[in-house]
């Protein structure tokens, strides 16, 4: 499940996707609505932000996150998972995210 961007004409037509990767992505439009700041990321993936024409597509990239200083501590990105419920049935999801050491860490009463 990601939220992806689309583009429909007014009448209902022309539907067309503007994004075309498997990115969460969160846009921010121009009042014209010509162009827009998207920023696009996963669990896994570091930000990407770029200018994007909703016409024309990538414009102009503004910055990529750096994940380097991040990942030297040991920390590691979140897991998505799937479990069944206590009815043995219903599908659960859910993220895991691991400590930096990959230790539980403590559970804490309060």
């Amino acid at each position: 499940m990601h939220r992806q961007v689309y583009r429909v004409g007014l009448d209902g037509g022309d539907l067309r996707r503007v994004t075309d990767d498997d990115l969460e992505h969160d846009l921010a439009a121009s009042p014209s609505g010509r162009y827009a700041v998207d920023v696009a990321s996963d669990l896994a993936t570091p930000s990407v932000s770029v200018l994007r024409g909703l016409d024309t597509g990538e414009v102009l990239p503004l910055e990529r996150a750096d994940p380097t200083a991040l990942l030297a501590t040991g920390w590691t990105p979140p897991e998505r998972f799937r479990a069944l419920a206590a009815d043995g049935t219903t599908p659960v999801y859910g993220v895991l995210h691991r400590s930096a050491s990959g230790r539980r860490p403590p559970l804490v009463a309060g």
